[in-house]
């Protein structure tokens, strides 16, 4: 039978699996509560009335639930719990990989056969989700991904040969010609609107060739095709990656995966920011105040004496003096060598609680995690170090011009991670806000170039 990610895995192994598991075990209502309070963060969606209460799933919501459910549940379940969670949602994230090596597809059925060895942790007469081991048998759903890895081998990847292929097919000759149709004699009138349709396909590609048009400009009802597919994704019918894809369109046509020299890449976006700047003249009080940069004076002192050699006497820094002020920065990533897709970017913003005439704040402001270079050679993420992004800068141009025309950054510091992953948190790494002696969190400022890539810090909600 032909794979269905959609129903198998995102509605079926996460939904009905892994989420009722998590409810059972957290509290439905405790679990509502944790996703509203998620922080946002760029692609991640917040489900601001909780997960119990949604109506119509699709696979998007399935999608979105799965980035943050570690995050919900980490520290407040069994830690073979969460394992079970994070080893579900790793098997899924490989059945969508759009091109895999042998060795990804025996990573694929190891992280199944470590589920299917979790999952009796959920099987007690007293107090489990299940109160027999015979609840796990006859399960289509869990049966069907043991036969992931054999598809895989035999077809290709699970993205390009799945469902979709024949669901797409019965769109295009079965759904759309019922209803262009009076229902009067469906059969012969839906034959007859299959083959008008695919003379007006020939015609219009050969209309193109003859006039010297590229094929994959030449896109005949594409519009409908893609109107037809909205409606049926309102439906509950198609997930949003579902849509119907020819080798025509170019966003459908990734690049090959290319070789690695190493099992570790690290980021190396090319960083974009506007060209007029948010603010041009923000006094420095300004900046203390209304951005929460309260070392800056001292801070950026510091830096232009051990960057840039700059004299006590050339650096001095007043209340005053102006500067130009960025709320967005764009990290450009290209796409990584060991696997195919296209070019991410990374918005951090750096906004300040916007105010009424009166001076009132109306909402919060948004500083976005970024992971910022901190011990190059480390390895992995120990690289970095989490900060908080709060002003994004240029020095002044009156007494300070010269001295370095880039844009700084200043940042709210966390301490440097752990070097394993929590036990109650599995795949997940612990951080705490870094404090002076005095108790007060430390700041730092630092070149943007310095800054690699965003980062999604969520609360330990099982010590609030």
């Amino acid at each position: 039978m032909t794979p269905n990610i959609l129903h198998q895995l995102w509605l079926g192994l996460f939904k009905t699996h892994i989420l009722a598991w998590m409810q059972w075990s957290l509290g439905k209502d405790e679990l509502d509560k944790r996703f509203m309070t998620m922080p946002e963060a760029q692609g991640l969606r917040l489900f601001s009335s909780g997960v119990s209460g949604i109506g119509q799933w699709t696979g998007c919501e399935a999608r979105e639930m799965a980035k943050q459910m570690l995050c919900a549940v980490a520290g407040s379940v069994d830690n073979e719990e969460a394992e079970l969670a994070c080893i579900g949602i790793k098997f899924m994230s490989y059945a969508e990989l759009p091109t895999m090596r042998e060795s990804d597809v025996a990573e694929m059925e190891q992280l199944l056969t470590e589920f299917h060895d979790l999952k009796w942790i959920m099987v007690d007469k007293e107090f489990g989700y299940y109160k027999n081991e015979s609840s796990f048998n006859a399960v289509p759903k869990l049966h069907m991904i043991t036969h992931y890895g054999a598809s895989v081998r035999l077809y290709g990847t699970l993205n390009g040969f799945n469902s979709k292929v024949p669901k797409n097919l019965h769109i295009h000759y079965a759904k759309k010609p019922w209803q262009a149709l009076n229902k009067v004699r469906p059969e012969k009138q839906m034959m007859v609107y299959i083959q008008r349709q695919e003379a007006i396909r020939i015609h219009w590609l050969y209309m193109n060739l003859y006039c010297g048009i590229a094929v994959k400009d030449a896109d005949a009802g594409k519009g409908a095709d893609v109107e037809l597919e909205q409606r049926e994704y309102a439906k509950g019918d198609l997930e949003q990656e579902g849509g119907v894809q020819t080798i025509e369109d170019p966003a459908s046509v990734l690049p090959c995966r290319q070789p690695w020299p190493s099992q570790v890449w690290y980021p190396n976006p090319h960083m974009t920011i506007a060209k007029n700047p948010t603010h041009d003249k923000v006094p420095c009080r300004t900046v203390i105040n209304k951005y929460g940069a309260k070392d800056f004076i001292e801070l950026l002192t510091k830096l232009l004496a051990n960057q840039f050699d700059t004299p006590a006497y050339k650096s001095l820094l007043l209340e005053n003096h102006q500067y130009a002020v960025w709320h967005q920065l764009y990290l450009k990533h290209p796409c990584p060598p060991f696997a195919i897709g296209w070019p991410h970017t990374d918005i951090i913003w750096a906004n300040p609680p916007p105010c009424n005439v009166a001076g009132t704040r109306i909402r919060l402001g948004t500083y976005n995690v970024v992971l910022v270079l901190d011990k190059p050679g480390a390895g992995g993420i120990h690289w970095y170090c989490a900060a908080r992004v709060r002003v994004i800068f240029k020095l002044p141009t009156t007494h300070l011009q010269g001295i370095y025309n880039g844009h700084l950054a200043y940042i709210e510091l966390f301490n440097p991670f752990l070097l394993a992953p929590s036990p109650s948190a599995p795949c997940l790494y612990t951080t705490l806000h870094l404090l002076r002696g005095n108790g007060q969190r430390k700041h730092a400022i630092v070149q943007v170039s310095n800054i690699k890539l965003a980062c999604h810090l969520a609360p330990q909600f099982d010590q609030l």
